[in-house]
């Protein structure tokens, strides 16, 4: 029994990779609230409630978080700066963002959303990454 304990607990210590650290810079002002989404595939990326893993922080100039026991694999990270704290992602009528945003990779876009693909990292071991926000 004891060794099949011991079989499992390095079977599932070996699909951890380990930590995301991420250091968020660019925000403007610090005001509300900065969140932050993990994905783990394109579909639903950039859509808060379909993240793999979320943070929300108060909004500093330069802000460190990290995920924590995340498993080996491909993803991609959306940030944006809810200045008004309501949850959201403010747009205005043509549906381009009135809030900072960014991304893994710090993709930039001329014309619409940043791609999972464009945005996407493997996550093989401690993992350190650097998002600047832009408006």
């Amino acid at each position: 029994m004891t060794r099949s304990i011991a079989i499992i607990v390095s079977m599932t210590i070996g699909i951890y990779a380990g930590d995301i650290h991420l250091h968020i810079t660019g925000l403007n002002q610090p005001l509300g609230d900065v969140q932050i989404g993990l994905y783990s595939r394109a579909k639903g990326f950039l859509h808060a409630d379909r993240a793999y893993k979320k943070i929300i922080r108060k909004a500093k100039k330069s802000l460190y978080c990290r995920f924590k026991h995340i498993p080996k694999g491909t993803y991609a990270i959306a940030v944006f700066h809810d200045a008004n704290r309501n949850g959201i992602l403010d747009k205005n009528f043509l549906g381009i963002p009135k809030e900072q945003t960014g991304t893994s990779n710090n993709v930039l876009v001329h014309f619409g959303p940043p791609s999972f693909e464009k945005a996407k990292f493997i996550h093989t071991g401690k993992t350190k990454l650097s998002i600047r926000l832009r408006q």
